[in-house]
């Protein structure tokens, strides 16, 4: 907690909102201001986490955000009936108008987002001629993103060369869930029956064994199935932002035109399988340094000797050598805090054709191939958005009273999720120079004690 003793409300007017302000709560507002000032908040123990994200919320908020605060307060107080605001109240109002305000783009900042995911792997003066922008405003929309949390660049495992594989796993009213370091990500759907999806990456020449702990799981659940799942493409739009309001709901007879808009069946071919690298490639310090920048790809090499304790010039030349061998590669995620809402679609190939291009106009997508591990020549295409607050239902309903009931294809409001990351360290075993395998790693949970664990926050976008 920030501040861990909660006064007695000071005496005043009804009329004055501090009069129903903790002290504590009060000893937010004064941070606030401090912060704005550039004044050391002395209140606040620098290392505490709390201090360091309202020191972030200050410095990237559009405004000032102690002002907009203390009008809200005040607007709140003079609806009647307050008798007191405690901190926790005054800390969730902060949360809830910086959200709002770091949401709203400009339009610089719409274009580096859009550029940014087609391609993380550019430069900043790369960026800047794709989106048609100066290189410094290029520059400034990136770093204001980048301060916010709105854009990080994450680096993807490059499971081809490592040798492994992802594999999403469905469950439709599961009683058991698969859990541990071989889960790497959860979502969780409540209705119109409880379906669980996990990405689960592990060595490739094990997943036929992976394929019969499934099917193990026939008999506590409706449907079980197992799927290849590509590393997939996220993609932003900015169709349906309103740069008025800074709102970002879809227009709903918009996306229903394009539904019937309709477009050429999508073809999934046959994935290939590139060659794994030789494992005694891979030094403790790599394996750190490869966890290391798969979190943060643009960890330099100070901040890397900082956390892993080499040298700079050794984490600096391990750094580039992974980088430039592909192990790894720039992953763009882009966090807009309005866009709270996610749906989930599985589409048959000849279905995706009508479907794809009126998703795309949703403000932040993932798409991905699916291959049926049973049936290789069952493929289907996996859809993800993230959305305005209410609109996942509005686009599922759409989606559904548009499309004929012939159409082979599912959608869901997600409603929970987990991410784990991949310890890559602890999960390459160096004695044996390969990723480690292990069934008793698998832990089984009841769904209930899984979904209970998810939050609504947590549910990951990109899937790879």
């Amino acid at each position: 907690m920030l501040i861990k003793q909660e006064g007695a409300i000071m005496p005043g007017d009804d009329t004055d909102f501090r009069s129903k302000l903790t002290s504590s709560a009060e000893a937010v507002l004064r941070v606030l201001q401090s912060f704005e000032e550039r004044k050391d908040a002395e209140i606040f123990d620098d290392s505490d986490p709390d201090a360091s994200n309202l020191r972030k919320m200050v410095r990237t908020y559009r405004g000032s955000l102690h002002s907009e605060i203390t009008r809200h307060l005040a607007e709140v107080i003079t609806l009647g009936g307050v008798s007191v605001v405690t901190q926790r109240d005054v800390i969730s109002l902060v949360e809830e108008i910086w959200n709002s305000n770091v949401s709203k783009c400009s339009p610089t900042e719409l274009k580096v987002l859009e550029g940014v995911l087609e391609d993380s792997s550019l430069s900043l003066r790369s960026l800047s001629l794709v989106v048609e922008l100066s290189y410094a405003q290029t520059r400034r929309a990136a770093q204001r993103l980048r301060a916010s949390g709105v854009l990080r660049i994450k680096g993807l495992l490059n499971t081809n060369l490592l040798g492994l594989e992802r594999v999403l796993i469905v469950l439709e009213n599961p009683t058991l869930v698969f859990s541990g370091p071989y889960i790497h990500k959860s979502l969780f759907v409540d209705s119109p029956a409880p379906t669980a999806f996990l990405v689960s990456i592990l060595p490739r020449e094990r997943v036929p064994e992976l394929l019969k702990m499934i099917k193990s799981l026939r008999g506590t659940a409706s449907s079980v199935s197992a799927w290849k799942l590509s590393a997939g493409k996220p993609r932003f739009s900015s169709v349906y932002y309103n740069s008025k309001t800074g709102e970002w709901r879809p227009n709903l007879l918009h996306f229903r035109l394009m539904l019937r808009a309709g477009s050429d069946d999508i073809t999934v071919g046959a994935r290939s399988s590139a060659p794994a690298i030789p494992s005694s490639a891979f030094t403790s310090a790599e394996l750190k340094i490869l966890e290391k920048i798969a979190e943060d790809y643009e960890a330099t090499a100070v901040e890397i000797t900082e956390s892993i304790g080499l040298s700079e010039s050794t984490a600096f030349r391990k750094r580039s050598n992974l980088i430039n061998k592909r192990v790894v590669v720039p992953r763009a995620t882009v966090t807009i805090p309005k866009l709270k809402d996610r749906a989930i679609a599985l589409l048959s190939p000849d279905c995706a054709g009508d479907i794809v291009p009126a998703w795309n106009q949703l403000p932040l997508t993932y798409v991905s191939r699916l291959e049926n591990l049973e049936n290789h020549d069952e493929k289907k295409i996996l859809l993800l958005s993230a959305l305005a607050s209410g609109s996942a239902s509005d686009i599922i309903d759409v989606l559904y009273s548009e499309k004929s009931r012939a159409d082979d294809f599912t959608a869901y409001s997600v409603a929970g999720g987990v991410t784990n990351p991949i310890k890559v360290a602890s999960m390459f075993d160096r004695r044996e120079k390969r990723w480690k395998w292990d069934p008793s790693f698998f832990d089984l949970l009841s769904y209930g004690v899984a979904r209970n664990g998810s939050r609504k926050k947590d549910i990951p976008l990109d899937l790879a």
